[in-house]
């Protein structure tokens, strides 16, 4: 343990090496573990960097905060000015839901309340105001209360798709793909799916070989077959929208795209399932299901099964945190850590995925997230 010198001197050292911080402003005690700082700072800013690195200093139990926030004689802004930059800065954060959290602001002194969905948006919005020139202190009252609003269940969708999407023509005797162009209603209740497509149409459709990936070439044949617009002519899911068109006037307007002979590296889910996903410092288990965008139709996740690494437990990747798949060792490598994987938002097979939980999983990764640019695009 150490002793109530080296912990003091410790903490002043720490602060010392704080950016905004000038070690003669802050003063330190250390008593048992006990460590109060004390002195005069010219912005809140400062105040809340001195807490922060003493809390982290290893032996400091509890913390004593007597600081005060003195800003210059000649400076003035009235609570009305501080309140509307609050505001203004709560509204630039694209991690705080600005339309839950009120503001309240009394001599320079600014308490948030309402409620978040996730901690990291509550955190956030303390953050997004700590610099603002003229605030003394913060007090944050923001729960966190997870919205229970209704949201359409991806597993019955899913659940569809893996009987539907590639099936087994019986009057045929081989394996058919139906695109989302065809797709006309899904029925969760009966868990079918209804095209607008003919038995006759999909008995002379071209020939898949289910035991290769899914060549452009084939695409070509297939897409041309249908008459419908092919999706890879464009930057977007598909081709120059992010949604599908089902309006088949607007198909004249859409590009057919590059011509290219093949490409081998569209695969069905069923032959990526069983796949071990690679984090940067080692296995964390294997590809099981995938959760798919009924609108877009994009596949949005992988579910892992994270088998002995961490028993009992899925978790959810993203295509877009995948750094290469070696399609040769059955392998999916993903730029993600285990430390920060197992501290993941938790996912079940009853989870609802709304929103506001693919908003707390993409802010645990500190990554955009994927409607952000379909936003933006639409």
């Amino acid at each position: 343990m150490k002793s109530n010198t080296e912990l003091q001197q410790d903490v002043q050292d720490t602060i010392k090496w704080q950016p905004l911080l000038n070690a003669a402003e802050i003063g330190v005690t250390a008593k048992d573990g006990v460590v109060s700082l004390t002195g005069v700072v010219d912005c809140y800013a400062k105040k809340t960097q001195a807490e922060d690195a003493a809390k982290n200093v290893a032996g400091v139990t509890a913390l004593v905060e007597k600081i005060e926030v003195r800003y210059p004689s000649t400076y003035s802004k009235t609570d009305a000015d501080i309140a509307t930059e609050v505001l203004t800065a709560l509204k630039a954060r694209w991690d705080v839901p600005s339309d839950k959290v009120q503001v309240k602001v009394e001599s320079g002194w600014i308490t948030l309340t309402g409620d978040v969905g996730w901690n990291f948006q509550r955190e956030a919005a303390a953050d997004a105001i700590e610099s603002l020139m003229g605030v003394k202190g913060v007090t944050n009252n923001i729960i966190i209360k997870s919205e229970s609003k209704e949201a359409a269940e991806k597993a019955g969708i899913e659940s569809a798709l893996k009987r539907n999407w590639a099936f087994y023509d019986s009057d045929t005797g081989r394996q058919v793909l139906i695109s989302p162009y065809a797709l006309v209603a899904i029925s969760e209740g009966k868990q079918s799916i209804a095209i607008n497509l003919t038995k006759r149409q999909i008995e002379n459709s071209p020939a898949l070989n289910s035991h290769e990936p899914v060549s452009r070439q084939f695409e070509e044949n297939y897409y041309g077959y249908y008459g419908w617009p092919m999706y890879w002519g464009g930057p977007y899911s598909w081709g120059s929208n992010s949604y599908i068109v089902h309006d088949r006037e607007k198909w004249k307007e859409i590009s057919p795209g590059e011509n290219k002979t093949w490409d081998l590296h569209l695969r069905s889910t069923h032959a990526v399932s069983g796949y071990n996903i690679q984090a940067l410092d080692g296995d964390i288990g294997d590809v099981v299901d995938f959760v798919i965008d009924d609108e877009t139709w994009a596949i949005r996740y992988l579910i892992v099964d994270t088998g002995t690494w961490w028993p009992g437990k899925k978790v959810l990747v993203s295509p877009q945190w995948i750094e290469r798949v070696s399609w040769n060792e059955s392998k999916v490598f993903v730029n993600l850590d285990r430390k920060t994987i197992k501290e993941s938002p938790e996912y079940t097979e009853a989870s609802l995925i709304t929103r506001d939980y693919e908003i707390g999983l993409h802010g645990h990764y500190s990554r955009k997230g994927y409607w952000i640019d379909e936003l933006v695009n639409s």
